[in-house]
C-alpha cells in the first residue's frame, strides 16, 4: 500500500516487497527441486494493479493474474470452518468462483510440517 504522506518514499517499500518476492521464488524453486517436481518458477516482473478502497482481494488477486497473463493460480487456502468462515470470508474461494482461469487450491496442513503451516510457512 502506497501512502501519500509528505516524507514517505514508497520506493522503499516497492524494493523491500520486490526483493522478498524474489527470495521468496527462490526458495519455492529449491523446493521443487528437492522434491523432484520439475517446472519453473518465473519471478522477477513485478506486477502492479491499481486498487481502491471499494476492491476486495480477490478482485485484485485475479485482475494481478489476467495482468500477468497467467495459465494457473495457485493459492494458499487456510481451511477455516463453520463461524470463522463466515465471519472472514474465504479469499480463495471467491477467487475460485470468480476467475476464468483455472484455480488450485492447497491446503495449508498439505505440508505436512504441522509447525510451519500453522506459522504459515507453506509453498
Amino acid at each position: 500500500m502506497f501512502l501519500d504522506v509528505p516524507g514517505y518514499d514508497p520506493s522503499t517499500l516497492h524494493s523491500s516487497l520486490k526483493e522478498q518476492g524474489a527470495s521468496l521464488a527462490r526458495e519455492a524453486a529449491d523446493k521443487m527441486a528437492a522434491r523432484g517436481v520439475s517446472g519453473e518458477v518465473v519471478s522477477g516482473e513485478v506486477v502492479t494493479v491499481e486498487a481502491t478502497a471499494a476492491d476486495d482481494v480477490a478482485t485484485l488477486v485475479i485482475g494481478a493474474a489476467n495482468a500477468f497473463n497467467a495459465d494457473l493460480l495457485v493459492m494458499d487456502t487456510h481451511g477455516r470452518k463453520g463461524f470463522q468462515r463466515l465471519i472472514l470470508g474465504s479469499i480463495a474461494e471467491q477467487c475460485l468462483r470468480r476467475a476464468t482461469l483455472p484455480v488450485l487450491l492447497i491446503p495449508s496442513a498439505a505440508g505436512g510440517d504441522a509447525e510451519a503451516n500453522a506459522a504459515g510457512d507453506t509453498l
